[in-house]
């Protein structure tokens, strides 16, 4: 082991080492030759250092060519090209004319001889200014010809700069040149020629070169040669049209819809088929289909069926004779080119030119996009197609495949001759034959394998052996009753008995003849018994599974969401009539077939059945293959091509990697279905999809587009054309950004594919076809309880702030972040002066000990400003319009403004929904304070709303206790600047308010509890100025001024008892520990401290070294069997037992030493803790190791908060701890405790046993094995102590001194367990001291205040402050008195605000408490009367409401309206307006004031029919809305669960009652919700009332099981009912599912996206429904539901007829800022809660802003 491991670790000191001295003589050569075993690795670096150089060297040069090609020429000198040029010289693709300015007759022209060679061109100006192209002839510079601007030619179309300057450059580097054609006095006539080294010749029309000459022939060319007016090549020129003649006029957009969506229309419009389409199938009668298709089915199916045919009648959706022409469309040229002349053909999106013209006739793919609305049956078409257009073979191919089928059989039978030696091929390696288990022999192979190597274990093996067994005992049971016939059919035919009749005889021979045959059949299945079960290798099995089947097949690839491929399958089932269509569910290779469970998967493929390895030709025999997405992913992304095998691999792979057959047949037909869930051709799934090879390709979706355009590009890239729109980047160049900008041919290219390649038919356009039964609608608005009111309104308080922040900041970023850092600022201001309160070595004043205190609810307010500052202004959104402002948002920009408001949507449900939500106390916590639990919903704890009120008491009490702490807070810093100042009264007023606070608090009733700390501080330093405000000083004295110090010492010995309570009982245990010890030693004998000095053992080691082994066997199994061949974690050193004689007495020699300056330092502590010296409880303050948060406690004991004892993690302190003399120099102070911590840690090493010194597996282990704190856990005995207890089990049990040695083991060894006991004790003990350390520091912090600095302690320029960092927040300077007096003055007033609203609300959470105990206990729950009107409300009215003071008084809300209208305006404009309770004339600000409902929860029902029937359709199948309300106004719901919760079993209740009006038995409906927390407190409430539910408790094989027991395809459970409810997500259950069996949809909440609620509404309106049904929704009034069901209405009414499609948001993309502003719940100023003015959506407090 030892030398394996230096050998290895070896070359890397060596490499370490030359790398180190490398370093610092890096041109000093090597004097010696790297060894031989490096050789690789230099190899390897010496590669890695030329790539490097390579890419440097590279990458420079592009950097050069970039800085070339970015430079502007603007003059050159060219040759001209003569007349009579060659082809080397280049090809016209443009004409250049010029002009020249003549002054009269003055103009002179060159000599007609003449003939230019040369030309001068020059551009004046930039891309800021007008820029001037001019040039001129070389003749012209000769004596005699105009000079100056006379001389200059111009063109006759003012370039840009951009071109002129591309035009030079190119020049300039010869890729173009110029010839003359013609010139007169005034004009000119240049040929532009691009050179041959110009011309590419691309291999593909889509090849997309990225060269930066590219960019200039595009420039220059659109100058020179412009295509078209009205043409797509002139965008992808880039040329901007002066005009709006090729930019389409859509009409205004609606706010509220984005863009994207008023365009959808047209391409929805151009894939609508016409109703004159042929819909005879090609005379196809569909005999197989059991339904009958309806028209606009047969009319889709033969336009599919003429898409995969191809030809002239696939062109067109009305079909149409004609010649086939092979399915291509026919065009002069691509696409993506243009002809440029005669010759040259150019891309004007990239600027490639080239001689080779591409031919436009496109082929397109066979196939297209199925997108009929959803509900219209596509899978019936795609059933229809199926059968309609199957895949017939020629007879050649059938000819080939025999024969391929007979030499297949001829090599199997070879294979199997050359094979029939039998080899060992064991995945374990082992080839030996000494194996005693069963062995199995491949079938295919004939390799043998260990049985428990392949999957099979001894229960198999059992099993196996006794079917071999019983099946060897029939075979001879058979054997023997056939024998004994055979006997008697003998005897019957040689006439041994008298009067035998012949048919006696023939019946005994023919049973003898049966039970022969029996008898072969049971012997031959005895043989097969005998022998090992089928068998295939995992070798085999890949080989089988990667068999490629050539050619077309005639299965179809049908890959669907895995909720709606059990849909699939009773679709096909249902539709087709049986033995039409052959399928086969595809569920993925199994992982094990080629692993140790091989043989398993082996059985399942023999039969092949689901969950076996399946190959190709399995999959070709079938006419239908379903699969699902998640299977295509993982097969195609382990194994994508099936050459895993053929892999780079580091190791020899031990079981086969089983390949994936869906790549290896070509598929007659692939189907996506639901094709909008890989849309993004981006997407895993759609890549994956991509790969599958098939003849026809479809996409079948109901919603194609969802987000945009680029929706459509996926689709066609799986369909794999036309050219280009495969392609992402030129779909986006060429179609998505030239349509999105409204270019008018860009609509027309895509219109003209798509109404070729998609089909569209909506509901509206096929319904006198569809004749579906009418779908209602209804909507509940609810009010809340009470207690659901308060918890909106707190949820509301955080997150509108944030919602609007997050606005603010995208719609502003810069003002954002200066209001931002204002108010950081004036918020440091403030805690800096807070802080000033205290010396900064512990906590703020102010935050007492119940300042650390887990909230029941986490806003994260502070986390999201974070992560917002921090990504602010970093991400720059390229897209956005500076001068839109109403901009749509980016992905991340609508994450951050819709978080807060899914807080707000949750609450609408129930209180305990999102992660936000309530949670229950933790077990053992108080029923006034306790760390939260994290059990909610997700852990079954749902709490009924009395319970959730109990505990929105305590937070609210809690809410209120923080904020009298804050009044405290600034209170004692007053009094301490007060002090500063001398003014003693004002800080004796001070002090006593703060003692007062309690007071108020229990005259209340609120019994408020007052920071002990707080408390403390007060008592002390109110005693101080007292004494020095003197006796003459105008301070009231009080009876309790001379018990001040009593008071602050009854205050310390209380916190001292909380924090430190322990400590006398840790130290009783540990006596008694201890005491047990020194016991146990003096029966064993032991001497000292330790267990060293015991005899025993001893003896026994000199007894077995007189054996005649010398004890070696012993050893072998002490060494072997218990200490595994290690001594405390290192490698046993000692061979013999004088070996471990010597280890032992060593061991135990180190115990004593040990424990004895163990014992001594606890004595030690124990006294320094007792003492309590001022300095050591200043240390404990200031210890390095010790964290500053410790547990805290509240006044009752109970602890509120437990923070870690330590500085660093546990598996990092120790590692430290051999560091403190490093660490503690100047500066640094270590506690006592901290500082016997090495010692401690010495000890315990010893102590306890090691299991490893690895140091990686200590660095990341913990407990036993990792280097873990001091008495953290560890317990393992050490190796003395299991050496010990080995040799006391070998103590003889008879003999001389046999019984003493036994006592004497059996004492060692329990004083050896009280050891290890007594340390954990002692650290327990030993925590303690330090929580009494800190406590006493703490302590000694909460009396310290404000005080001015010293003349020495006054900071000069330029010299570092003499005071520590951590005092100068109380050690202040005398002219900060000023303004710290102003910061705690206006601080106090907002706090005090703060607490008496936080006060209010408790009194209204008590109130409303008492009163539902008081309706419940069957108390007076009559009509109220108001006070000041004297009306009684009505209870039982629907709109019955109050107001509650702050008082507790109760008002009408029209009375309440009345007083705050009529109250004086307030003094500041921010504060509310105030009035004076009727009652008790206490003064009530109005912000106070709560609404409460008194009446029933149902403000109202609005019904919407269907589009086209009447109010009489809903009033049958729903009954009147009388009827209805008095219906579910009787029902009873059982358990408490919140408004809407109860609404919802309340209706589903009345749903489902068969004797209700309209009531039917089969009646079922579905319920759908956003959030899997509303559903589960949803499937409660109903199993709790009775009511049959299903809930689809996550996805897979759950969510089937559930649709299963909805739909009654499985049988529910026994003893239970068939489901009449289903609840499903809206993400996972409302795609693609046919859920016709309920009539009834609820939407627990409003959708904010139109389409997923339309998908979800159509899960019940679609073929097959015969029953009326309804869509229920239910909105909580007053909150941001109803803004999100009026920004989702406003959005489905932009864009009628496509709601499905309209904002299909993932994540919020597609909103824009108007419709976030929307959202944001806003505040009607001066209208009361019962307010009928207040608009929709808003929430109406009483309030002045």
């Amino acid at each position: 082991m030892r030398m394996q491991h230096s050998s290895v670790s070896e070359p890397t000191r060596l490499c370490r080492r030359h790398s180190l001295r490398s370093r610092g003589r890096a041109a000093m050569p090597r004097k010696k030759a790297a060894p031989q075993r490096n050789a690789a690795s230099a190899a390897d670096a010496k590669r890695a250092r030329e790539e490097a150089d390579k890419a440097a060297a590279d990458a420079a040069r592009k950097r050069a060519r970039s800085e070339a090609f970015a430079r502007s020429v603007t003059k050159v000198d060219a040759p001209l090209v003569p007349e009579k040029h060659r082809d080397d010289d280049g090809v016209e693709v443009a004409r250049l004319n010029g002009v020249r300015a003549t002054r009269g007759d003055d103009a002179s022209t060159s000599s007609p001889g003449s003939v230019p060679t040369r030309l001068t061109l020059e551009v004046a100006g930039d891309g800021a200014k007008t820029p001037r192209l001019a040039w001129s002839f070389a003749d012209e510079e000769k004596d005699g010809s105009p000079s100056g601007d006379e001389r200059e030619w111009r063109p006759e179309r003012d370039p840009s700069f951009h071109a002129a300057s591309a035009l030079l450059f190119l020049i300039e580097r010869g890729r173009f040149a110029l010839r003359l054609v013609a010139r007169d006095a005034t004009r000119c006539t240049l040929a532009v020629l691009v050179a041959p080294d110009a011309l590419e010749s691309p291999t593909h029309p889509e090849e997309f070169a990225r060269k930066g000459h590219h960019a200039k022939q595009r420039t220059a060319l659109a100058w020179l040669a412009p295509p078209p007016r009205r043409t797509l090549e002139r965008y992808a020129a880039g040329i901007e049209e002066c005009d709006d003649d090729d930019v389409d006029d859509v009409g205004p957009a609606s706010p509220l819809v984005p863009a994207s969506h008023n365009l959808l229309r047209d391409v929805y419009e151009a894939s609508k088929p016409p109703r004159d389409c042929p819909d005879g199938c090609d005379g196809c009668a569909f005999t197989e289909l059991v339904p009958t298709p309806r028209p606009y089915q047969r009319r889709a199916v033969d336009w599919m069926i003429r898409r995969e045919r191809g030809g002239v009648s696939a062109a067109s959706k009305r079909g149409g004779g004609g010649e086939e022409d092979d399915g291509k469309t026919s065009s002069s040229n691509h696409p993506l080119w243009s002809r440029l002349g005669d010759e040259v053909y150019v891309n004007w999106s990239t600027g490639q030119l080239t001689r080779d013209g591409f031919d436009g006739d496109v082929e397109e793919p066979s196939g297209g996009i199925l997108a009929d609305e959803m509900g219209l049956g596509k899978t019936v078409e795609l059933l229809m197609c199926v059968l309609a257009h199957r895949f017939e073979p020629p007879a050649v191919v059938k000819e080939e495949k025999k024969e391929e089928e007979e030499a297949g059989t001829e090599e199997k039978v070879a294979a199997d001759d050359e094979q029939a030696e039998e080899i060992v091929g064991c995945v374990c390696g082992n080839t030996e034959d000494d194996y005693e288990g069963m062995w199995l022999a491949c079938d295919g192979c004939r390799e043998w394998s260990h049985a428990r190597c392949v999957g099979y274990t001894k229960a198999d093996e059992t099993r196996h052996r006794k079917k071999a067994d019983s099946a060897i005992r029939a075979s001879l049971d058979a054997r023997a009753e056939w024998e004994r016939a055979a006997a008697h059919a003998r005897s019957l035919a040689r006439g041994g008995a008298r009067y035998v009749d012949d048919a006696i005889a023939s019946d005994a021979a023919n049973v003898a003849a049966r039970l022969e045959e029996i008898s072969v059949k049971k012997n031959a299945d005895a043989e097969a018994a005998a022998h090992a079960p089928p068998f295939l290798c995992g070798a085999c099995v890949a080989r089988r599974a990667g068999e490629v089947v050539s050619g077309p097949c005639r299965a179809t690839l049908v890959m669907c969401p895995a909720p709606i491929l059990p849909q699939w399958r009773a679709e096909l089932r249902r539709h087709a009539k049986p033995g039409a269509v052959r399928v086969l569910v595809y569920e993925g290779q199994p992982r094990d077939a080629g692993g140790p469970n091989g043989a398993a998967a082996t059985r399942r493929t023999k039969a092949n059945a689901s969950g076996g390895v399946v190959s190709a030709a399995d999959l070709a025999a079938a006419d239908v293959v379903l699969t699902t997405y998640d299977v295509l992913r993982g097969d195609l992304y382990h194994d994508p091509l099936g050459d895993a095998g053929a892999r780079a691999s580091r190791h020899v792979k031990r079981y086969s990697v089983i390949p994936t057959p869906l790549t290896r047949l070509t598929w007659w037909r692939v189907v996506l279905d639901e094709a909008q869930m890989v849309e993004s051709s981006t997407a895993a799934a759609a890549m994956m999809a991509r790969m599958v090879p098939a003849v026809h390709r479809w996409a079948v979706t109901g919603t194609p587009v969802s987000r945009g355009l680029e929706d459509l590009q996926g689709l066609f890239a799986f369909l794999g054309g036309p050219s280009p729109f495969a392609d992402a980047g030129w779909w986006r160049r060429l179609v998505q950004e030239p349509y999105e900008a409204h270019h008018h041919s860009a609509r027309e290219f895509l219109h003209d594919s798509l109404r070729r390649l998609m089909w569209r038919n909506s509901r509206a356009d096929v319904a006198d076809e569809l004749a579906l039964p009418p779908q209602g609608q209804t909507v509940t608005w609810l009010r809340p309880s009470g207690i659901e009111a308060h918890w909106y309104q707190q949820q509301r308080k955080v997150c509108e702030g944030l919602a609007r922040d997050a606005l603010r900041r995208i719609k502003d970023p810069r003002a954002f972040k200066k209001e931002r850092e204002e108010e950081r600022r004036k918020e440091r201001m403030r805690r800096e002066g807070a802080s000033a309160a205290w010396n900064g070595r512990g906590r703020r004043l102010g935050r007492g000990e119940l300042d650390e205190l887990a909230d029941l609810i986490d806003d994260g307010e502070d986390e999201a400003f974070e992560v917002a500052e921090e990504e602010e202004e970093e991400i720059v959104d390229l897209t956005a319009n500076d001068d839109d402002e109403d901009r749509y948002l980016t992905a991340e920009e609508s994450r951050k403004v819709l978080q807060p408001l899914l807080r707000l949507r949750q609450a609408c449900n129930h209180p305990q929904a999102g992660t936000h939500g309530v949670r229950s106390l933790a077990k053992g916590s108080g029923s006034g304070g306790g760390v939260i639990g994290a059990g909610g919903i997700h852990s079954g704890v749902i709490m009924t709303m009395p319970q959730i009120h109990a505990i929105l008491i305590d937070r609210q009490r809690t809410e209120a206790e923080e904020a009298q702490r804050l009044v405290a807070f600034t209170l004692n810093a007053s009094a301490g600047v007060a002090m500063c100042r001398g003014d003693y009264p004002a800080a004796v007023g001070h002090y006593r308010e703060v003692l007062r606070l309690e007071l108020a608090g229990a005259e209340d009733g609120l019994n408020l509890r007052l920071d002990s700390l707080q408390r403390l501080h007060a008592l002390h330093n109110l005693r101080a100025a007292l004494e020095a405000a003197g006796p003459d000083a105008p301070v009231a004295r009080t009876l309790r001024d001379d018990s001040l110090d009593d008071d602050a010492e009854t205050e310390r010995r209380k916190y001292i008892a909380q924090r430190a309570g322990g400590t006398f009982a840790a130290a009783a245990d540990l006596r008694k520990v201890s005491e047990s010890v020194a016991a146990n030693a003096r029966v064993c004998g032991a001497s000292g401290a330790g267990p060293a000095g015991a005899a025993w053992w001893s003896a026994l080691i000199d007894a077995h070294l007189r054996s005649a082994d010398g004890g070696r066997s012993i050893l072998d199994r002490l060494v072997d069997n218990q200490l595994s061949g290690r001594w405390q974690g290192r490698e046993i050193a000692f061979t013999d037992l004088a070996g471990l004689r010597f280890a032992l007495e060593t061991a135990l020699d180190e115990l004593g030493r040990r424990r004895g300056e163990f014992l001594d330092r606890l004595e030690h502590l124990e006294k320094v803790t007792a003492d309590a010296d001022p300095a050591d409880v200043e240390a404990a303050g200031k210890c390095a190791l010790c964290v500053a948060k410790t547990t805290m406690h509240d006044d009752d004991g109970g602890v509120v908060f437990a923070g870690r004892q330590r500085a660093k993690t546990a598996s990092n302190r120790e590692r430290n701890l051999r560091e403190i003399d490093a660490r503690s120099g100047p500066g640094r102070t270590l506690c006592q405790h901290c500082a016997a911590s090495p010692l401690f840690k010495r000890y315990e090493d010893v102590l306890f046993g090691h299991l490893g010194m690895d140091a990686g597996m200590m660095a990341g282990g913990r407990g036993r094995i990792a280097q873990a704190d001091v008495g953290d856990g560890r317990s393992t005995p050490s190796s003395a102590e299991v050496a010990l207890k080995f040799l006391a089990a070998r103590v003889p049990k008879s003999g001389f001194g046999a019984v003493a040695a036994k006592e004497s083991s059996l004492a060692h060894l329990e004083m050896m367990e009280d050891m290890r006991r007594e340390f954990t004790r002692a650290m327990t003990l030993v925590k303690h001291q330090r929580e009494e350390m800190y406590a006493r520091d703490e302590l000694a912090m909460a009396t310290t205040r404000i005080r001015v600095r010293a003349p020495h302690e006054i900071a000069l320029g330029g010299l570092p402050d003499p005071v520590p960092e951590h005092l100068r927040a109380s050690v202040v300077h005398e002219w900060e008195l000023d303004d710290m007096e102003e910061a705690y003055v206006a601080d106090r007033a907002a706090y005090e605000d703060d607490l008496r609203k936080a006060k209010s609300q408790v009194r209204f959470l008590e109130r409303l408490k008492d009163d539902e105990e008081r309706e419940k206990g069957g108390g007076d729950s009559g009509p109220f009367e108001c006070p000041v009107c004297v009306e009684e409300i009505d209870s039982s009215a629907a709109a019955a409401e109050l107001a509650v003071l702050p008082c507790g008084h109760r008002l009408c809300v029209r009375c309440t309206d009345a007083l705050v209208s009529r109250a004086p305006p307030p003094a500041h404009p921010r504060a509310p307006r105030c009035f004076k309770c009727p009652t008790c004339r206490v003064r009530t600000p109005a912000d106070e004031v709560n609404y409460v409902a008194k009446g029933s929860s149902r403000v109202k029902c609005v019904r919407w029919p269907a589009a086209g029937g009447g109010g009489a359709d809903m009033d049958a199948s729903l009954g009147t809305e009388r009827e209805q309300l008095q219906h579910e106004a009787a029902l009873v719901v059982k358990g408490s669960w919140g408004t809407k919760v109860e609404a919802v079993v309340r209706r589903v209740m009345y749903l489902l009652d068969p004797d209700r009006p309209g009531g039917h038995r089969d009646a079922k409906c579905l319920v759908f919700s956003e959030w899997e927390d509303a559903l589960r407190v949803v499937a409660a409430a109903l199993k709790a009332n009775d009511v049959p539910t299903a809930h689809t408790l996550g996805g897979g094989r759950k969510l089937r099981d559930a649709i299963d027991a909805f739909k009654g395809v499985a049988p529910p459970p026994t003893g239970e009912p068939s489901p009449k409810a289903l609840l499903m997500p809206l993400r996972r259950g409302a795609n693609g599912l046919n859920l016709t069996e309920a009539q009834h949809v609820i939407l627990l909440e409003p959708v904010l996206d139109p389409g997923a609620e339309a998908q979800a509404m159509k899960r019940v309106d679609r073929i097959g429904q015969t029953m009326p049904t309804c869509v229920h929704r239910f909105l909580l009034q007053g909150t941001v539901e109803e803004n999100v069901q009026e920004l989702s209405r406003r959005r489905r009414e932009a864009a009628p007829g496509e709601a499905e499609d309209v904002g299909r948001a993932r994540s919020g993309s597609g909103l824009r800022i108007s419709e976030v502003e929307v959202l944001i719940p806003r505040r009607v100023v001066g209208a009361g809660a019962g307010s009928e003015e207040a608009s929709p959506g808003t929430e109406t407090n009483v309030l002045t802003d």
